[in-house]
């Protein structure tokens, strides 16, 4: 068996070996050590027992003198041997094998050494020892001292700065930066902006909201991180309400330092000058009061950063405040707290603008939220998102004014601003109180010059002008200049001296005089006035006259006395015309019902027919009495006048004769007006027959339409016109034209310029009566020998003209139905009854309206229809209707009338759904009626 090898064991360099041993571990330790840049020791008992040359090189000693050292501790200094020793003995004994630490030696030159050592304990010769490296850190630590002495200058320097010092490191998003987080601030940044351990936040937790507010700060801090260029800016910074200069550059990329200062009281000083300033120059260009109160606000919003601002001005009793002007920016959030504000009103002491009205004294509101009765209106500002509001007084002449001021951040007060701002509103008082001043004087002259009398001051001792309005240039034709140098007597002839004297006389006694005078003007024309004149006594005595040109209102006087005499006859004719209606239809029907059952050669036939075409005759003129009273029943449509006009053409060719050229101008435009189409061609024609009985030797007649605009000049002029768009008719023709006097009564009934017998004068009446029906307006235009124009306006509307329908024809007219008969005028209600009777019809009768729903209560079987008046005692026809539709929906209603009543129908027009005949009527015709509404719908 083969015998195991027990290998060597492997013998430490530093165990007690063999002389050879000890001396082959040592050669080899130099070999290993002296070459080595850092220290190497071994110590044992507190003794140096070997060193290499880095230790000798450091130390400055020679080895010999260290090994000979009886203790390294001599060399150690001594505020660090304690520590040194116990180190070595803790190693030498085990309890601690391997330590590293630092302690000072001292050279052989005296000069001290900072060394950094590491130890282990260690077997030497077969004792513990210490074997350690060690490593000269003296420059090390030298620069550390000069770091940390540094640093804490810089430290010293850094809180002491009286600027504040932000360093920032800003965050990007695709190269656009979004946010920034404080790394460093001082004392002086917590000073001057009051925000406190910021340290390691963003910006947008520490002051939430600011990159909306101040979009400008990212950009400029933004380009510096990312370009490394330093700018130097001022800015505002809203949620603090403070103004900085600040000077940014960057240290590194993606970070910037911020050094800046708080500028608010200068910038406010020099804003405050340039508010000041500012307020002036827009208060004196403002055109008036109201305009300047807008203008304050808004430079006094803009240059201290409020985003609203209100004018609470006193009522006109003076005893609440009432919002006066207010200003803000494009905010419909804003826009609407405004609008919602004008209905609030505060009395003394009520709200933040009572209050301030009482005690005229700033009043700030940090959070009007919490703000209770000093701030009702919280709910809509909230809503708005107003948080902080500022009131400060503001003395405009005898007036007290609130300046009130609103923003969407809470703020704590800030006195200086309030300082500023309650300068800026005194100034502002003073600056109304002038504007006030003045607006008053520009308003009084301006309202002396642009007042429609005559102004005149006059010396009351000489007669001569010594002031004139513009109203009395223009009017008497005269430059300011030459007025100034006349006297009363050049313009008015009916003053001379001795009559002047006595009104100075009577108007010191009296104080003021009025009469009627004439004016003359510088072409020598003269025209009525109203003088009325005042004594007024200033530095001296004057006498102020306001004149004013009557010649419109004696026009107008004399118009309106036609217009009575018009009406008065329109009356008078319409009442005519209804009881003779009443008449004509009795004479008529019995006429033709009397000559019914005659032979053709009886002579009563002719006799009849006489009567009856004497009637048809007196019925013709009746309906011309009612249009000219406007009292006619009118069928309305949409019409195109041009088309009607063109329709008729031929027509009215034939009516003139072949001596007259009609011209028919083209229609420009095509506006539609609602009218009676049969009644426009009869004002047609009678201007035309008119036309031509003026050019018995031919001429020419011109028929245009126009669309028009009358404005309110116009409407002023002739008062029962509506301004608004219009469709003109024209006629004109060539004639012999008319004189004044005549032109003047050319509408009244009766009256005609032609021989006996050629006319009844009522043409012309007639087409007044038309046109005033159809509310519309007739001028006429006419001189002798230069012809005459009717000028005719009817209100234009937007729906298209359209045909009327023809009307069923009726192939039989007898009926078996009920008829009730309601007629005040007995002979009529007989002839009806009798008429319908021969019909077939069953006919009831009543004489008023209460007797006819007493007869229906009374009746058996039903009714169809009812033929009643229109104006009857007690009860008109359509109240009768409206009672029998209660009773009975389908019963059917035939309206009757010698005249139409405007109180009846409805501005003198029946509806359009009403079944209307006329009186006179015939048999024929009554029988036609009545079938065509019995067969008609609903």
């Amino acid at each position: 068996m083969k015998r195991k090898r027990t290998p060597a064991k492997r013998k430490h360099p530093f165990t007690n070996g063999g002389a050879d041993a000890v001396r082959e571990a040592e050669a080899q330790l130099r070999s290993l050590t002296e070459q080595w840049l850092v220290g190497i020791v071994i110590i044992q008992a507190g003794q140096f027992k070997y060193v290499n040359r880095a230790v000798i090189k450091m130390m400055g000693y020679s080895r010999a003198e260290l090994l000979a050292a009886a203790s390294v501790l001599e060399f150690v200094a001594e505020e660090d041997r304690a520590r040194v020793r116990e180190n070595l003995r803790l190693r030498e004994e085990g309890e601690n094998p391997t330590i590293n630490y630092s302690f000072r030696v001292r050279r052989k030159d005296g000069a001290l050494l900072d060394l950094d050592v590491v130890g282990s304990r260690v077997s030497f010769q077969g004792r513990p020892a210490v074997m350690s490296t060690v490593l000269d850190v003296t420059e090390r630590k030298r620069a550390e001292i000069t770091l940390r002495e540094s640093e804490h200058r810089y430290r010293l320097l850094f809180e002491n700065m009286l600027d504040g010092y932000a360093y920032c490191r800003m965050l990007f998003d695709h190269g656009e930066p979004q946010d920034f987080v404080y790394m460093d601030v001082n004392e002086a940044f917590e000073r001057l902006t009051g925000l406190m351990n910021v340290v390691g936040k963003k910006v947008s937790e520490v002051i939430p909201g600011i990159r909306d507010s101040n979009p400008e700060l990212f950009e400029i801090y933004g380009r510096v991180a990312l370009t490394g260029k330093p700018e130097r800016f001022e800015t505002y910074l809203r949620s603090l309400g403070i103004w900085f200069s600040i000077a940014v550059y960057s240290p590194a990329k993606e970070y910037f330092v911020a050094v800046f200062d708080n500028i608010t009281e200068r910038r406010r000083a020099e804003e405050q000058v340039r508010l000041l300033l500012a307020l002036t120059q827009a208060i004196n260009e403002a055109s008036d009061f109201g305009s300047a109160l807008r203008m304050a606000l808004e430079k006094v919003c803009s240059f201290t950063h409020w985003e609203m601002g209100e004018v609470w001005m006193p009522s006109s009793d003076g005893s609440a405040l009432e919002l006066g002007s207010v200003c803000h920016g494009r905010s419909a959030d804003l826009e609407l707290f405004g609008a919602e504000s004008k209905s609030y009103v505060f009395p003394p002491g009520k709200g933040l603008p009572g209050r301030t009205w009482v005690s005229r004294k700033p009043e700030w509101v940090k959070d009007i939220s919490v703000g209770g009765e000093m701030f009702p209106r919280a709910p809509l500002a909230l809503k708005a998102g107003i948080k902080s509001a500022l009131a400060v007084p503001s003395v405009a002449g005898d007036r007290l004014l609130v300046l009130v001021f609103l923003m969407r951040e809470t703020r704590e007060q800030d006195a200086q601003l309030v300082e500023v701002v309650s300068a800026v509103a005194t100034q502002l008082g003073f600056l109304f109180q002038r504007k006030q001043t003045e607006g008053a004087l520009k308003l009084f002259r301006t309202l002396i010059d642009r007042s429609n009398d005559v102004i005149e001051v006059v010396d009351p001792e000489t007669g001569r002008f010594v002031d004139v309005n513009e109203r009395g240039c223009l009017d008497l034709g005269y430059s300011r200049e030459e007025f100034l140098a006349l006297s009363v007597f050049d313009i008015d002839p009916m003053i001379d001296k001795v009559s002047f004297a006595k009104n100075t006389n009577d108007l010191r006694k009296s104080g003021i005089l009025r009469w009627e005078g004439i004016h003359r003007r510088k072409n020598g024309s003269t025209f009525p006035v109203e003088v009325g004149i005042s004594h007024i006594q200033l530095d001296r005595e004057y006498a102020v006259a306001v004149v004013r040109d009557i010649t419109e209102r004696t026009q107008l006087q004399a118009q309106f006395l036609q217009a009575q005499k018009m009406e008065v006859v329109g009356q008078l004719a319409s009442g005519i015309a209804h009881d003779f209606n009443n008449l004509l239809t009795v004479i008529n029907g019995r006429a033709e019902l009397a000559s019914t059952g005659l032979r053709e050669d009886d002579p009563l036939r002719k006799d009849f027919h006489e009567i009856r075409s004497a009637g048809e005759r007196a019925a013709a003129l009746t309906r011309q009495l009612l249009a000219f009273s406007r009292r006619q029943v009118m069928q309305l449509e949409v019409l195109n006048l041009s088309t009607l006009v063109a329709r008729m053409q031929n027509m009215l060719q034939r009516l003139i004769g072949e001596d007259i050229d009609l011209v028919v101008g083209p229609a420009q435009d095509g506006g539609s007006v609602v009218a009676d189409p049969v009644q426009i061609e009869q004002v047609v024609m009678n201007l035309a027959v008119n036309a031509r009985d003026a050019m018995p030797n031919g001429g020419a007649l011109t028929i245009e339409t126009r669309n028009v605009e009358l404005d309110e000049a116009y409407a002023a002029w002739d008062t029962p016109v509506q301004p608004g768009p219009h469709v003109m008719l024209a006629i004109s023709d060539t004639g012999d034209g008319m004189d004044e006097a005549t032109r003047t009564r050319i509408f009244e009934p009766f009256f005609t310029t032609k021989g006996p017998g050629r006319g009844t004068g009522l043409g012309l009446s007639t087409v007044y009566g038309i046109v005033k029906q159809s509310g519309g307006t007739i001028r006429v235009y006419s001189e002798l020998g230069k012809g005459t124009t009717f000028r005719i306006y009817l209100p234009r509307v937007e729906e298209v003209a359209h045909k009327l329908q023809p009307s069923p024809t009726l192939t039989a007219v007898e009926g078996t139905e009920t008829i009730l008969v309601v007629e005040d005028d007995e002979g009529v209600c007989h002839l009806a009854k009798r008429i319908l009777q021969s019909l077939g019809y069953t006919v009831l009768t009543a004489s008023h309206g209460a007797e006819a729903l007493l007869l229906l209560e009374r009746h058996d079987g039903p009714v169809h229809l009812v033929l009643t008046d229109m104006v009857m005692p007690g009860m008109s026809g359509r109240d009768l209707a409206s009672q029998l539709e209660a009773i009975s929906p389908q019963m059917k209603v035939l309206y009757t009338s010698g005249y139409t009543d405007d109180a009846v129908l409805h501005h003198g027009l029946l509806d359009k759904t009403a079944h209307f005949i006329g009186k006179p009527y015939t048999t024929a015709e009554l029988a036609r009626k009545v079938r065509e509404v019995l067969n008609s719908q609903g």
